[in-house]
């Protein structure tokens, strides 16, 4: 998962760069360190600092709170401030074994080395935008714009659509995209795409992972960081598979992992129960369902869990309304409150929802884990028992007994004032 960042007071240049790049910077330019502390703890959020002194707090030596010292002059205390983020071990298939990240170690206008330049103050802010805008987007023979930086901001790929594209021209996007990104994604494919992408990605020494009607092409070393999150595809009939398929080629693109159970139409519905409860059990945070023909298997399974539930309209069927056009009001006007709804045949837009709704129930569970964490190391180590016995206000008998010795008050005499009499004491 991409890294989030706290910034202290004295490294805010420093964050609003890295939210130039689509990371997740927190930047408050007055708060004190323990504060700063407690909120990198409950957020997940990677400490960056100046302060030598901050950085030796036990909850950062121990790695609860993971911190990153920026030292004045060399910028960063590192040779390699992508290694230093940890980005290529957050999104390999993204910066470097993995495209940007192979890119800034060696080439110029890289990552590297406009965050070293920038921090260093050998460029200008104008400068720099403009570096990071070439690392953003790339315009291929003046048609194609690939938007380099999509993975960065919101962590899904771009997918190429093969329709209305020439087979040998999608296969160099997806290609291109793999080359600059560890992954190309690539759907709608003919049986002409698929022989030229298969083509293409021999010819460049990469391997494609097919999806039904869609694929992925990979880089060599460049398989995507695995997140905690699950998301579960069911889909009516044998004939949604394929869109099913694509969900699941961008799930499994942004690290989701995944479960596929298909035929499970309402025409014999004594056949979804088991492979639902199956699901659930596996511990699924999102469920997609794919339905054509009437389209009613979505609002079914929303009306019997608590997860969220992602209707999805296939265009298989006949006669009126046959082409999804049934199945999506179907699934439009379902009586399951919650239920979501994407366009007829729209596998991307549907694993695109689930994966970010997954990566957010991953990030909360993780929070709870480090909250437990930073608690428990919070706490001291071992406490020394009191010697001095117990007052008559601190003892406590067991519930329904009488306490041994009752609460005793005294007056206390109240001191005369230079003027008047003294004030008589309350009862």
């Amino acid at each position: 998962m991409k890294p989030r960042f706290l910034a202290d007071c004295n490294v805010g240049r420093l964050a609003r760069w890295l939210r130039a790049l689509g990371y997740d910077a927190s930047y408050h330019p007055r708060i004190d360190d323990a504060e700063l502390v407690r909120e990198a703890a409950a957020e997940s959020r990677v400490l960056l600092t100046r302060d030598r002194d901050l950085t030796k707090r036990r909850v950062i030596q121990t790695g609860v709170v993971r911190a990153i010292l920026i030292r004045a002059g060399a910028a960063v205390r590192a040779q390699d401030p992508v290694a230093l983020l940890r980005m290529p071990g957050v999104r390999p298939h993204l910066l470097g074994g993995d495209a940007l990240a192979a890119h800034a170690r060696g080439a110029r206008r890289a990552l590297r080395d406009v965050l070293r330049r920038l921090i260093a103050g050998e460029l200008s802010e104008d400068e720099a935008l403009r570096e990071l805008r070439s690392l953003q987007l790339e315009e291929l023979s003046g048609k194609a714009k690939l938007d380099l930086g999509r993975f960065l901001r919101r962590g899904i790929p771009e997918v190429v659509l093969a329709t209305g594209k020439a087979p040998a021209e999608a296969a160099r996007l997806a290609v291109t995209l793999a080359q600059r990104q560890g992954q190309g994604l690539i759907s709608r494919m003919t049986a002409e795409h698929r022989a030229a992408l298969a083509e293409a990605a021999t010819a460049a020494g990469m391997r494609v992972v097919d999806y039904a009607d869609s694929a992925r092409v990979l880089r060599d070393g460049s398989d995507p960081h695995l997140l905690d999150g699950k998301v579960g595809l069911l889909t009516a009939g044998t004939s949604d598979v394929a869109v099913a398929e694509e969900a699941r080629m961008v799930l499994e693109a942004c690290g989701v992992a995944t479960r596929l159970e298909a035929d499970l139409g309402v025409a014999g519905l004594h056949r979804f129960v088991g492979p639902l409860s199956a699901i659930l059990e596996w511990g699924a945070d999102v469920i997609i369902v794919a339905a054509g023909m009437d389209g009613v298997l979505p609002g079914l399974v929303a009306g019997l869990i608590d997860v969220p539930v992602i209707g999805l309209p296939v265009s298989t069927g006949y006669g009126r309304g046959g082409a999804g056009e049934a199945a999506l009001t179907t699934m439009l006007q379902s009586c399951s409150t919650g239920l979501l709804v994407v366009n007829i045949d729209n596998g991307v837009g549907a694993g695109a929802g689930a994966a970010l709704i997954a990566a957010r129930a991953a990030q909360g569970r993780r929070r709870g884990k480090n909250a437990t964490t930073i608690t428990n190391a919070a706490a001291p180590n071992s406490s020394r028992p009191s010697t001095t016995p117990p007052s008559a206000r601190d003892r406590s008998d067991p519930p329904g007994i009488a306490k041994s010795s009752a609460n005793t008050t005294s007056a206390t005499r109240t001191p005369t004032k230079s003027h008047g009499k003294p004030r008589r004491a309350r009862p």
